[in-house]
């Protein structure tokens, strides 16, 4: 126990994990990976706990829809979880307007103002598509470096996880979750570059034909912030799968990352209101302190996946509260398409079966490629030009 935290590692994680645990060389100072994993246990879980209540509460809730998903008011006051400043919804968005019109003022922010987006992650500059899978068994990840894509969001330890357990009466007796991060930091170190495994009754052979130079960029892709880790508790509790996740992978993939000339990225999932991003912020802002950075969003970015509807309702606070780190939106299109289906359940809505076509040009896709077409539906008298 240090500092009144108390960190357990289960025995067959420990036993087999190992490698992902104890002290780590970092940026030139040693890291602990589950003092640090307890740290940001203690200081968040009764925030993470509050905000899935309130996610809860709104679920519950009988209003209309109207109601209950309508826009926040324009003098509704929102606090920066990093700098403590104060704004309300209404300065937030002009200060986003004076960014796009290159206009000064106090209210003018931008993103990514401590660290500009790096080539690797900047679309214009690194063109391609982004895949995703779990990275265990290693011939998955194996696949993903060799495809011609721009990045992988691998592992993905959400949608596409291998389970953190063992299943009952399964002859495999690996954690999947843990066996992926072990996988990819061995492919990561340039521990494991080929290997050979059974499959179908037949000995196959995989094989990273690439350079390292020309391999897609790692986003690794993290737990939403609802789910916890049972193998790890943190004075007696299970602490949330997010912080275990986001911790184990920037401790240990830091060091090899770098030597490709790389930053630490993750796939923030789920994130459905300004509460919620704030505990994602002091997440990453935790992190980066701990391996020695003096600015927030100098040492880690973040894509977000935008796949929860009622985040739309708050985007511009969201990115305010990301901005040292936020380098892109990705709209998971039947995350989104569910999540609409879920907030509008009173009302009638189409058959995604049977009904009318719901693709990526479907009227509530189109809405999500961007502020801009939500700017102009806001109401208020904020102005959007001059």
């Amino acid at each position: 126990m240090i500092d009144g935290v108390k960190v357990e590692i289960d025995p067959l994680v420990k036993e087999k994990y190992g490698i992902l645990f104890g002290n780590k060389n970092v940026n030139g100072r040693i890291v602990n990976v589950e003092e640090l994993i307890g740290k940001l246990t203690l200081e968040l879980r009764d925030e993470i706990g509050r905000v899935l209540l309130e996610r809860r509460k709104l679920l519950d809730s009988r209003k209309r829809v109207e109601e209950k998903y309508s826009f926040p008011p324009m003098d509704e006051r929102y606090v920066h979880p990093i700098t403590g400043e104060v704004r309300t919804f209404r300065e937030i968005l002009q200060g986003l307007i004076d960014n796009f019109l290159d206009r000064d003022s106090p209210l003018r922010w931008k993103l990514n103002e401590n660290l500009p987006v790096p080539k690797e992650v900047e679309p214009s500059s690194r063109p391609g598509l982004e895949i995703t899978g779990p990275w265990n068994p290693l011939d998955m990840a194996i696949k993903q470096i060799n495809a011609d894509v721009s990045a992988t969001m691998g592992p993905d330890d959400e949608d596409a996880a291998p389970p953190d357990y063992i299943p009952y009466g399964s002859q495999e007796r690996e954690i999947g979750l843990y066996l992926s991060r072990v996988n990819e930091h061995k492919i990561l170190s340039g521990e494991v570059t080929e290997i050979e495994i059974q499959k179908k009754g037949d000995l196959r052979r995989y094989e990273i034909k690439k350079p390292v130079q020309q391999w897609p960029t790692s986003i690794h892709r993290v737990p939403g912030i609802h789910l916890l880790d049972f193998h790890l508790k943190v004075n007696g509790v299970p602490a949330p799968s997010i912080i275990v996740d986001y911790v184990i992978h920037a401790v240990n993939d830091f060091e090899p990352l770098r030597r490709r000339g790389s930053l630490i990225y993750f796939y923030q999932p789920k994130v459905q209101s300004p509460e919620e991003a704030s505990v994602i912020a002091k997440i990453l802002w935790g992190i980066e302190r701990a391996l020695g950075a003096e600015k927030p969003g100098t040492l880690i970015k973040i894509k977000a996946l935008y796949e929860e509807a009622n985040a739309g309702r708050y985007l511009p606070i969201i990115m305010w509260m990301w901005r040292f780190w936020l380098i892109g939106l990705n709209v998971g299109r039947w995350d989104y398409t569910a999540s609409l289906i879920e907030m509008w359940n009173e009302k009638v809505l189409p058959d995604p079966q049977n009904g009318p076509l719901m693709g990526m040009t479907a009227k509530h896709m189109m809405h999500t490629r961007g502020i801009t077409p939500c700017l102009t539906s806001w109401p208020g008298d904020l102005p959007l030009a001059g």
